[in-house]
């Protein structure tokens, strides 16, 4: 981290407190009226939090980018490669993907009717088709 971005809190009431000490003093002296002095403060502000703003985003750590090669194929363009637990990065599981994609097939086939099963379903609900 920056020592602008470690400073900022400090600098910001700085130049805040700056600021209003130098507008007090004009008003006293009647080069600014009260209104213009708020005004002036309020500017001020908003200055100071756009550069905060700024380098918050400056100082931001990046998110680690995903790794690409475990998106190659599979039934929703991914597949799934499990490691053993040894640490040494041990090839993939045998069988497990297959295991896994009919799975997911089965499972899509169990939630998504046909449209036959659909228009049955609302043949019934609408009185139009007896059972038999």
């Amino acid at each position: 981290m920056s020592k602008l971005v470690q400073a900022f809190p400090q600098v910001r009431l700085a130049i805040y407190g700056i600021a209003s000490a130098t507008l007090a003093g004009l008003v006293i002296a009647g080069v600014v009226t009260e209104g213009q002095s708020s005004n002036i403060l309020n500017y001020v502000g908003l200055g100071l939090g756009a550069l905060a703003t700024l380098l918050a985003g400056l100082n931001v750590s990046k998110p680690p980018v995903a790794d690409q090669s475990t998106a190659s194929g599979g039934a929703n363009g991914f597949e799934l490669v499990l490691t053993g637990a040894g640490g040494g990065g041990g090839g993939s599981i045998p069988g497990v993907n297959d295991v896994i994609s009919q799975g997911i097939q089965q499972v899509q086939a169990a939630i998504t009717p046909s449209v036959d099963q659909i228009r049955a379903q609302l043949e019934q609900q609408l009185g139009r088709r007896t059972e038999g």
